[in-house]
This record gives structure tokens, C-alpha cells and sequence, in this order.
């Protein structure tokens, strides 16, 4: 017989078991957004967005909150975060180093975050630029053109 706490982890590694959701996690892991700033930001259609925030919302990885006609998405526990961290860290390892990796910003959504935690990244006039997911960085490269 199973134990109810793997029956709850087991339905919380399956809400996160897919890359759209995983993807969701990382941009709300530094600030609450709606679903039309997200779909924007992966490029993706909003009922498609929905879908998938709904599917974490049942297994309480993600909360909302209203605010007037907006609704804002954002990461329920802090612990999700680590988690998330965690399997990362497994299959994208990245050296220690004796200082901290600089913060750097999406040039499209303004989105903080660490060049190893940027989905997409390519240069532009000599400047790397990083990008938080593919709708930022197709946004880009239709501004700007091809990036190297």
C-alpha cells in the first residue's frame, strides 16, 4: 500500500513533469504575471498558457491573485523554486565559481536573471543579449534581425 506523501509528491512531480510547465515556473520564480505577459514572453497562445497554469494550480504549485481585470500568477511556495533549482542543477551542471553570476535583463520583458538560467541567448552588434523565453527573444529578432 502506498503512502499518501508519495501519492501527493507523485502528483506533484507529474503537474511538473512537463516543459511548458517547468518553463511557467521560471519566469514566475521572480515576480507575479498575467497570462497574457507570459504567453507574450514564451510565445505562446493564451488559452494554451491557461491550460497549463491551471493543471499547476490544482497541484498548488502556482497561486493567483486579482487585481482589478488582471489576474496574476506566481509561484506558491518558495520551495517549488528549489525544486525546480534543483533539477536544473541535475542535467545543466555548471562549475562553482568563487564569485556569484552577475544578474543580467531580457532586453524585450525587462525579466531579471543569471546567464545560466537564460532559455535563449545570442548576440547582437558585438552585446550578448539573454533572454528569458522565445516569445522575448523572436520579439527581439524581429526589432533587431538575426542574432549570432
Amino acid at each position: 500500500m502506498t503512502s499518501r506523501i508519495f501519492i501527493k509528491q507523485a502528483n506533484l512531480v507529474k503537474a511538473l513533469s512537463h516543459p511548458s510547465r517547468l518553463e511557467l515556473i521560471h519566469l514566475l520564480r521572480s515576480r507575479a504575471l498575467t497570462v497574457s505577459q507570459m504567453a507574450k514572453m514564451l510565445g505562446k497562445r493564451q488559452a494554451y498558457v491557461s491550460q497549463h497554469l491551471l493543471i499547476l494550480k490544482r497541484a498548488k504549485v502556482t497561486a493567483s491573485t486579482r487585481h482589478g481585470k488582471e489576474i496574476y500568477y506566481e509561484v506558491a511556495d518558495p520551495h517549488i523554486s528549489t525544486v525546480c533549482d534543483s533539477l536544473f542543477s541535475l542535467v545543466h551542471p555548471t562549475p562553482l565559481s568563487a564569485s556569484p553570476e552577475p544578474i543580467v535583463v531580457d532586453p524585450v520583458c525587462k525579466m531579471k536573471l543569471t546567464p545560466s538560467r537564460a532559455s535563449y541567448t545570442g548576440q547582437y552588434n558585438g552585446v550578448r543579449y539573454y533572454f528569458c523565453g522565445r516569445g522575448c527573444i523572436r520579439q527581439f529578432k524581429s526589432q533587431h534581425g538575426v542574432l549570432v
